[in-house]
């Protein structure tokens, strides 16, 4: 039996007087694939954004311990003045979030009062960041990126081109790319209007 990752049980979001989501009942478990379809303004984001982030008005959103969840939105940060080259060395969210957390607990070690208190638990989370970024490709974003932009059809363009040139989809799968690096060890990826 596959382990259940999210759990959404009775969700109701509303905006104003508007609901746009009532009742609703989801269970992710490991390895499933799941196509949420609708016409515009039906609230695919709106319930993507709710589960993602747990702000329901109503109802339970349960993720299972330790769950790592990635999510691309429809609102890409792409640069058009960029190249390709450029946007596949940014770091994801993902990355960068590991990079943080890292360099906060790296400044806490430099202190030598940081050894006088409870400094184990915070050690154990630093091997685990490192562990994690290790995982997740760390530093070899842009070789990670261009074997993803071969398998998404774009690696017949050249690297200094710019991003200007591509089209509304290959803008949207160079930003898929990108956001793909870091997600060796992710559970659950939410795609919103991927390509």
């Amino acid at each position: 039996m596959s382990r259940e990752l999210i759990r959404v049980e009775g969700v109701d979001r509303a905006f104003g007087p508007v609901t746009v989501l009532e009742d609703i009942n989801i269970i992710v478990n490991e390895g499933d694939r799941i196509g949420i379809v609708g016409h515009n303004g039906a609230g695919k984001t709106t319930l993507l954004n709710t589960i993602s982030e747990q702000k329901q008005d109503v109802g339970e959103i349960e993720f299972a311990s330790g769950i790592r969840i990635a999510y691309l939105t429809q609102i890409r940060d792409i640069d058009d003045d960029s190249t390709i080259e450029e946007e596949l060395s940014r770091k994801g969210r993902q990355f960068q979030e590991l990079e943080e957390e890292i360099a906060a607990i790296e400044a806490q070690m430099v202190d030598p009062a940081f050894y006088e208190g409870d400094w184990q638990p915070v050690m154990d989370r630093y091997s685990e960041l490192q562990t994690m970024l290790g995982a997740s490709g760390g530093g070899n974003v842009a070789n990670i990126a261009k074997a993803i932009l071969e398998r998404l059809g774009l690696d017949q363009h050249p690297m200094d081109m710019k991003v200007s040139s591509l089209s509304g989809g290959e803008r949207a799968k160079l930003a898929l790319a990108r956001q793909l690096v870091g997600l060796a060890g992710v559970d659950v990826i939410f795609l919103d209007e991927p390509t």
